[in-house]
Order: C-alpha cells, then sequence, then structure tokens
C-alpha cells in the first residue's frame, strides 16, 4: 500500500484553510486545491510498503509517539515550491510548533534507520527529511491549466485563527483515483499529554 505519516487536523481549522482557499481562487489560476478532508501536514512520505513492513515500524514509532510531548501549532502566510513565480505546491507555513514538528519529522527518520526492510526495500524513496519544512499543502500546480497569480499574494498576512492540538499522528493509506486521492488512517500513534 501506497503510505506517508501525517498530523491530522480538527474540522475548525480545515473549515478556515477551505475559507482561505476559497479567497485565493479568485486570485490564483492553474491549482488544485486539497479537498477538506485530505488536508494534513506530512512527516514522511513512506511510498509503497507491505504489511511486514508496516508491522515493523509500528513498535519503534510507537516508542517515538510515547516520548514526544503533545504540542500546539499555528498556521501562518503562504509559500510555495519551488518558488512562487512557478509553484508546483501552495501551502500554509507553520508559526508556532515549528521546531516540534522538525524534531518529530527527526525522530522519525531516527525510528525507521533500525527497520531494515524500510531501508532495504527499493520502492521506498531514498529522500530523508534532512531539509524537512515544516508546511501544510493547501494546493498543487494543474497539469490543464496555466499558473497566473496576483503578485501580493504573498506578501499579504495570511493566518488561521484557531491551532491544531498536535495529540498524535497517523500512518495512512492513499489510494489514487482519477477524482483524487482517498487517505484512510490506518494506525494513529498518541503522543505524551502535556
Amino acid at each position: 500500500m501506497r503510505t506517508f505519516l501525517a498530523i491530522n487536523l480538527e474540522d475548525k481549522v480545515k473549515e478556515e484553510l477551505i475559507g482561505i482557499q476559497g479567497q485565493l481562487k479568485s486570485r490564483m489560476q492553474g491549482i488544485r486545491w486539497v479537498n477538506i478532508q485530505n488536508l494534513h501536514i506530512t512527516l514522511k512520505f513512506l511510498g509503497e510498503i507491505n504489511a511486514d513492513t508496516v508491522a515493523l515500524m509500528e513498535y519503534p514509532l510507537r516508542e517515538l509517539a510515547s516520548q514526544t510531548t503533545s504540542f500546539r501549532v499555528s498556521l501562518i502566510n503562504l509559500g510555495a515550491f519551488p518558488s512562487l513565480k512557478e509553484p508546483r505546491v501552495i501551502w500554509m507555513g507553520i508559526g508556532e510548533g515549528a521546531t516540534e514538528l522538525s524534531s518529530l519529522a527527526k525522530g522519525i527518520e531516527t525510528a525507521l534507520k533500525n527497520v531494515p526492510v524500510f531501508f532495504h526495500n527499493r520502492e521506498i524513496p531514498k529522500n530523508t527529511n534532512e531539509k524537512f519544512h515544516p508546511h501544510l499543502t493547501i494546493g498543487r500546480r494543474s497539469r490543464k491549466e496555466a499558473f497566473k497569480a496576483d503578485p501580493s499574494i504573498f506578501n499579504k498576512r495570511w493566518e488561521c485563527e484557531n491551532r491544531i492540538n498536535v495529540k498524535s499522528f497517523h500512518l495512512i493509506e492513499s489510494i489514487l483515483r482519477p477524482t483524487g486521492p482517498l487517505y484512510i488512517p490506518r494506525q494513529e500513534f498518541l503522543l505524551k499529554k502535556w
């Protein structure tokens, strides 16, 4: 199954993000906006893994989660990868909680280094989170339409009033469909309460 590790969002945060997407739609063309049910913060893309690999990953990830204190995350301002002029991804940045997210992503890398099947499976991407940039993807470049945007969009202050209470992270299966991906949480890893 195709999988990734991520932090799911509360509905109130998702609703705010949908509102921001709505404001951007009239000022930005050539972007496919992430559906409300698919909004999340990715910690690590795993790629295609089998049930044996999932079983091997479970203990080290539970250990990591039990040693990581819950934290809060704020979403602030817009950015784009790889550049503002030619974006492939439009994202909301992380204010409060950026250090904790980076630490958790690094902890995941360390935990999974001890899972030999994970690192020897050729289908798993070899990239690491050494350059992990905490963000939340809200849109992706369309293949069918040229990108156009009001340049001032990225200078404006964008912010979600609600914070994300990070109490766990999930192993999520991604099923690719013509209508867009379907994300199914398969395991939850609870963090230590603050």
